[in-house]
């Protein structure tokens, strides 16, 4: 699966996240706090999402050596062979270390105004639209995140977050040989989508769940660049995002509210330079 950016995708500016307004309080950390929470992939709607199809095809030696290598006892390892040569090996009791739950991931869009998406992940347009400014780092598209929350020991001084764009194909990735393949070979599963889900443009962040030292990760509010409130946002809870942005020293994020374009199945951002509320 080719990565690499296209130079469209490098000038990218900003990445958004549509939140439900249903639990308040998570939407009410990213914007006060900066939390961003990385997920478990088992818990996306889509069954078929990161879903890993596993093999053990190799011939015994290389079986026999990668168990040698992870201190398999010659009980065991005859056991597992056996079992391999009349086709009743259950690998995946085996190689849990290699399952999809050792991996965190957050979901993002290169689009702010999609129809669909505020439908689906921003309750019916009730919710919201946060973009997330971009970096350039390391000829990667990133996210910056504060100190403290992924491990320096595995990256370095680094705290960028890299993205990239998932790959929409109704074809799946080739199975992820457990004994001749490593933990970057598990990317394409994560990075890749029925063309039935297209219409997101999404991208991703994903990282081994040993480097996530802290869960939610943290984001300088300075990352956060846009705010775009449903077409159907409540009074209430719009009042209490602006209020938000007055007093949690983030003043620079624009604020903006979705309106029905007349005559068309289309909607545009104002900006909301004064708002007044009256008590």
């Amino acid at each position: 699966m080719d990565m690499a950016y296209t130079s469209e995708e490098l000038g990218i500016k900003s990445f958004y996240k549509y939140r439900s307004l249903d639990n308040y309080k998570y939407t009410e950390k990213m914007l006060k706090n900066g939390h961003i929470f990385l997920s478990d992939s088992t818990t996306f709607n889509d069954p078929f999402d990161s879903s890993i199809d596993e093999t053990v095809d190799c011939t015994n030696e290389e079986l026999r050596s990668y168990l040698i290598k992870h201190r398999f006892d010659e009980y065991e390892i005859s056991q597992i062979i056996s079992k391999n040569n009349n086709g009743s090996l259950d690998f995946s009791n085996i190689f849990k270390k290699n399952n999809k739950e050792s991996f965190r991931v957050y979901c993002l869009s290169k689009n702010y105004d999609n129809l669909l998406m505020l439908s689906h992940y921003a309750d019916k347009h009730k919710g919201i639209c946060i973009g997330l400014k971009t970096t350039i780092f390391g000829n990667s598209l990133t996210l910056k995140c504060e100190s403290g929350y992924l491990d320096n020991r595995i990256r370095g001084n680094n705290n960028y977050l890299p993205i990239f764009r998932v790959d929409y194909n109704n074809s799946k990735p080739d199975p992820y040989n457990l004994i001749k393949m490593n933990k970057e070979n598990i990317k394409q599963f994560f990075f890749r989508k029925s063309k039935c889900w297209s219409y997101e443009e999404e991208y991703r962040i994903f990282l081994d769940k040993n480097i996530v030292k802290n869960n939610p990760v943290v984001i300088n509010l300075n990352e956060i660049s846009e705010i775009y409130l449903g077409m159907r946002i409540e009074e209430e809870q719009k009042r209490k995002i602006i209020e938000i942005i007055n007093n949690y020293n983030c003043k620079s994020i624009r604020v903006f509210q979705m309106l029905e374009v007349k005559g068309k199945y289309q909607i545009n951002p104002e900006l909301i330079s004064k708002y007044v509320y009256v008590a």
